[in-house]
């Protein structure tokens, strides 16, 4: 798997690899809890647009950890669209906790 820290030609776009994923899932979960509808859009909508970044610059051939989010969120929550939302925000969850551990574990070899 690819750095997803440098894929544009050596640009360092570390920044938007590591907030979006965990902007985009912080916003989610708390417009879920908070009953804020159009929070929860803005947060799955931020984690979508990680996951597509994703797999335009190779990083990801395809996104099964957010697939595999995603279905588990329409299985278990109704109605189904709120689901799908909540499971791309807790894809989104993982993939910045593991941005960040890989910076942690990069910083400290």
């Amino acid at each position: 798997m690819k750095s997803a820290t440098r894929c544009v030609e050596g640009e360092d776009v570390g920044a938007v690899t590591l907030l979006l994923p965990i902007i985009g899932a912080a916003l989610g979960i708390v417009g879920y809890f908070a009953a804020l509808t159009w929070l929860l859009v803005v947060g799955a909508a931020l984690c979508g647009l990680n996951e597509f970044l994703n797999v335009a610059s190779g990083t990801y051939k395809v996104p099964f950890v957010a697939l595999i989010f995603v279905v588990v969120g329409v299985a278990l929550i109704i109605p189904w669209y709120v689901g799908a939302m909540l499971g791309l925000c807790g894809a989104g969850a993982l993939a910045g906790l593991s941005e960040v551990y890989g910076r942690m574990k990069e910083r400290m070899s």
